[in-house]
């Protein structure tokens, strides 16, 4: 197993949060009707990088105890109305396994805090079903619901990277860190 590179991700996602405001800002400034479309390049990659994260977390808790393995953790998420209830089964799941993990192999890390990664599952839901609508005065609210998702995940890379860092260094392992 790998460490985290917690710096890489957390900027990464910074870089891209930012990218994606400033294109959103420039569609505005430049009078294009729908801005929001400039902003789904990076909102991939961002994508992307946050389910090979998602990966490499579940796979650091691989003990035969776990409630998922890390190719369903994150394949489950493309089964469209599924993945609704999938999401808090891989997202809270993730820190209910890992305290569950930590407990059994005695890591000396702070526990992930559950309620943390169960509202963000709430607020994904509930920015996927706000940006469905196209109603001129929904645009403030998903705004705000979008910046709060984005907030959560930044904090929850930051608490994951740290567990999943955590078993790393309680099982000595080499250094080669990814």
């Amino acid at each position: 197993m790998k460490k985290i590179n917690k710096g890489f991700y957390l900027l990464s996602f910074i870089v891209l949060g930012v990218l994606s405001v400033l294109l959103f800002l420039a569609g505005l400034l430049a009078g294009v009707e729908t801005p929001h479309y400039l902003v789904i390049f990076p909102s991939i990659i961002m994508f992307i990088f946050g389910l090979v994260f998602h990966y490499r977390a579940w796979k650091a808790i691989q003990d035969g105890t776990e409630s998922t393995t890390p190719a369903k953790a994150v394949g489950f998420l493309f089964i469209p109305v599924y993945n609704l209830y999938w999401i808090f089964r891989t997202l809270e799941g993730f820190a209910k396994d890992f305290n569950s993990y930590q407990i059994g192999h005695q890591i000396e890390a702070e526990g992930l805090p559950e309620g943390l990664y169960f509202f963000q599952c709430v607020l994904i839901i509930l920015m996927v079903v706000l940006l469905r609508f196209e109603a001129e005065w929904l645009v403030y609210p998903t705004l705000a619901v979008m910046l709060w998702v984005y907030i959560n995940t930044l904090v929850i890379i930051s608490k994951s990277a740290n567990a999943v860092n955590a078993i790393y260094e309680s099982q000595g392992s080499p250094a080669g860190s990814e």
